[in-house]
């Protein structure tokens, strides 16, 4: 049974008292082709002296031809049928038996169990298709649009013209031969010499000096999949790695640009620049890790959520004639808002682009790793970039925001004092937890707004709370939906005082908190629904006898206001008890630890975790990262 369907449910629209907290309707990803399928009779070319493919050569064969061998594709065929026993094909199997006839059943080049001569997509898994187009993601050739669509009659799909350059590290990136020119197929530690476009214009980047040539890396990401890998400066200061390559794209037209990379170096370098050598206000459009789209003269940065040392998809997308004003961005699917805007005209006209390397200006270049650059010259759909966001997610075996979902997102309250604000210490973590969670979309701050899970909203700003052990927890109990955490938490507050409904000022800015959080949703055109309320809180009210005493009836009132304000009346909550034998000033903790029992032993919609385990700091009062992550992890089961 999934975490959700624990859940008692209410309606899934609802409001706040005097702020809207409400719910609107979110275009779901409708099925959108890749351009794929269809046989093709065209051969795959070798590497040229130009390093240029012609424009219709078939992708598919590409895959084809790039498929690794695995144990099935290599062994033997088996020993000789008894007479009498036919096997038309001579592979071993009996006609009866046979899975593929014509063809021989052992070869099976993607290990998916249909034999290559029968399989629809031979380089990938059949029943993966994330645009329901009918082809696989592996075989797709412009994922999230409709390749049967050909405006013109060129033969050529609409999808493939739109698409501009698309480079991923699993096809066709070739080694340098030592001898001045394109090479074999890059294996595991080869500089590159050439990374073919997957497109129909032949956008190939080529770097023919071997100091800036990038190496390959054929187990990189956490699919097992290849990357190249830039050093930046950490190798070479004075000749960075980089890819040049032509690009036919319109000065003022709108593009999306998707970019599959880990660094370990989030700053204003470059991971991709167009228009590399343009220099009037609006051009050389480059991409930066930290993240954000700097053009000359002009920027709109997204920083408060930089790449980092994992795996991640970053998106960006600016209509025709667009201005950095109106340009988006996307971090593993979830929509981040700009830290800082300098508004300028996007002009980048047709001169070429460049993979990698510090900006025309001389920037330090791009230390990293990067699996897949997709640019089109679109704004695309909604439904299409969830589409495309999706298929790579897939691909590179990442958790991020596109995974498809009927359902509203389903929002979470961490509320409470020091505990729910928390002192865990980020260098204590590991995969995939000391990463960006790109599956959760988190409100940790009304500064900030919405932006994927990470540690940085603690008590210090390497610090973090219950939210990570619970976000990861109720993600991974339902892959396939989508979730969202509001926290609003400060050290040294009372029940009694800081949160009284009536006149704390520190439930007045939990009701602001939710308030924002929920119309930026509503704004980003996201349904949700509220399903639960986690509370960390009793340690100030144990210093005092009197809020000790009044604890129960303070937590009842609390809790009934604040299934009013969001309009689910009984909206579970999970409350963290207090431990009993607090030592000076907490005096009464076993007086508040009671009073969080009785409230919910007479309430069945409310729950107690015990918190009697877990670790914690020196001061004996504060859970450490251990004790922090264990308690989201009782939060996400309770709930």
């Amino acid at each position: 049974m999934t975490i959700r369907n624990t859940m008692k449910r209410t309606s899934s629209r609802f409001f706040l008292s005097a702020i809207l907290f409400g719910a609107t309707s979110l275009a779901a990803a409708g099925a959108f082709s890749g351009c794929g399928g269809g046989d093709s009779s065209s051969s795959r070319p070798g590497p040229s002296s130009d390093g240029g493919l012609d424009a219709e050569a078939s992708v598919q064969d590409d895959a084809k031809a790039d498929a690794p061998p695995n144990e099935a594709a290599t062994e033997a065929a088996p020993d000789a049928l008894p007479d009498g026993v036919l096997d038309s094909d001579n592979d071993g199997v009996p006609d009866s038996e046979d899975v593929c006839p014509g063809s021989d059943d052992h070869v099976d080049g993607d290990g998916d169990g249909i034999p290559d001569g029968c399989d629809a997509c031979p380089t990938g898994n059949n029943d993966l298709d994330s645009d329901g187009d009918g082809f696989a993601d592996g075989c797709d050739i412009c994922p999230g649009f409709n390749e049967s669509i050909d405006t013109n009659g060129s033969g050529v799909p609409d999808c493939r013209e739109a698409l501009k350059l698309w480079l991923r590290a699993s096809h066709d990136v070739f080694a340098d031969d030592g001898a001045g020119a394109v090479g074999a197929p890059a294996m595991d530690g080869d500089p590159v010499r050439q990374w073919r476009d997957q497109g129909v214009w032949s956008s190939h980047g080529a770097q023919t000096d071997p100091n800036r040539q990038p190496k390959f890396v054929q187990t990189a990401l956490p699919s097992g999949g290849p990357a190249v890998r830039f050093e930046g400066t950490t190798e070479d200061t004075v000749n960075d790695d980089s890819l040049d390559g032509a690009l036919l794209m319109s000065g003022k037209g709108a593009r999306t640009v998707f970019v599959v990379a880990r660094t370990s170096d989030a700053t204003n370098t470059s991971i991709l620049e167009l228009n590399r050598a343009g220099s009037s206000s609006g051009s050389a459009y480059r991409v930066t890790p930290e993240i954000g789209v700097r053009i000359n003269n002009g920027a709109a940065v997204f920083a408060n959520q930089p790449l980092d040392d994992q795996f991640h998809i970053i998106s960006f997308q600016s209509p025709i004639d667009g201005s950095t004003t109106s340009l988006r961005a996307w971090y593993d699917g979830i929509p981040v808002d700009p830290t800082s805007v300098t508004p300028r005209a996007i002009d980048t006209g047709s001169g070429g682009y460049r993979v990698g390397d510090g900006h025309i200006l001389g920037d330090a270049g791009f230390t990293g790793d990067i699996a897949e650059l997709i640019v089109y010259e679109d704004a695309l759909t909604d439904a299409e970039r969830a589409a495309v966001g999706l298929t790579l997610e897939r691909k590179h075996g990442l958790k991020s925001w596109y995974a498809p979902s009927a359902e509203p997102v389903g929002v979470y309250i961490l509320a409470g004092q020091s505990n729910m604000v928390g002192q865990g210490n980020s260098e204590e973590l590991s995969a995939p937890l000391n990463s960006t969670q790109g599956d959760v979309m988190a409100w940790m701050s009304s500064s900030v707004g919405w932006t994927p899970l990470k540690w940085g909203s603690g008590n210090l700003p390497t610090q973090f709370g219950p939210e990570l052990g619970f976000g990861r927890a109720i993600a991974d109990g339902d892959p396939d939906a989508r979730f969202a955490l509001v926290k609003s938490a400060v050290n040294g507050t009372s029940l009694a005082v800081d949160w009284n409904p009536a006149t704390g000022p520190v439930y007045a800015e939990f009701v602001s908190t939710l308030g924002q959080a929920g119309q930026r949703l509503t704004a980003l055109g996201i349904d949700y629904e509220v399903r639960g309320l986690m509370w960390m809180q009793g340690e100030s009210d144990a210093m005092d006898e009197a809020m000790a005493d009044a604890y129960q009836v303070n937590m009842e009132a609390f809790i009934g206001e604040v299934r009013t304000l969001v309009g689910v009346p009984d909206l579970p909550v999970v409350m963290a008890r207090i431990r009993g034998n607090m030592a000076p000033p907490f005096v009464y903790s076993l007086t508040v630890r009671m009073a969080q029992e009785s409230v919910a032993a007479g309430d069945p919609n409310v729950k107690v975790v015990d918190t009697d385990s877990l670790t914690l700091h020196p001061d004996g009062v504060h859970y450490d990262t251990a004790g922090q992550l264990q308690l989201g992890t009782l939060f996400a089961n309770a709930i």
